[in-house]
């Protein structure tokens, strides 16, 4: 009977490291980690954004418009999930939100910061991470590897 729990914790840990390694090798899979708090999913239109967003950061492309109708999540999207994971993925990097209102990148800022510390379950943000205001922030750590696996 012991045999059978331990195998199942066993199996529910294998579980949880592959889902964590896709969370980090695939935007689509963090940002269903990501929305799942608010009980929503990537839509098909959402992971065709995705997609692209994971191109730029491959260099397949070097350039990306997202044109699509109002309420399409496009900020959602390019704006506070993609800069979260872009920024797990490399840590050494640093990402300028740019909008058309520094309250707008304020904004995005905090929903980055909430992102990056809701979804640490997927391996791909700092739960731990010190945000000294909502304009700058960074990870307490000074090489992020050890709270941020990229």
């Amino acid at each position: 009977m012991m045999q059978a729990a331990s195998d199942q914790q066993r199996l529910l840990e294998l579980k949880r490291e592959m889902w964590s390694r896709r969370c980090r090798a695939r935007l689509a899979a963090f940002a269903t980690e990501a929305l799942a708090p608010r009980g929503e999913k990537p839509a098909r239109h959402h992971q065709r954004i995705c997609g692209e967003l994971e191109a730029l950061t491959r260099r397949e492309i070097t350039r990306l418009m997202v044109l699509a109708p109002p309420g399409a999540a496009k900020s959602t999207y390019t704006s506070r999930i993609f800069p979260a994971w872009f920024m797990a993925r490399r840590p050494h990097l640093s990402v300028i939100l740019v909008s058309h209102t520094s309250e707008l990148s304020e904004v995005n800022s905090v929903h980055v910061q909430r992102i990056a510390t809701i979804a640490p379950s997927s391996g791909s943000a700092c739960s731990t991470g010190s945000y000294q205001s909502r304009l700058t922030w960074q990870c307490h750590r000074a090489s992020c590897q050890d709270c941020c696996s990229a």
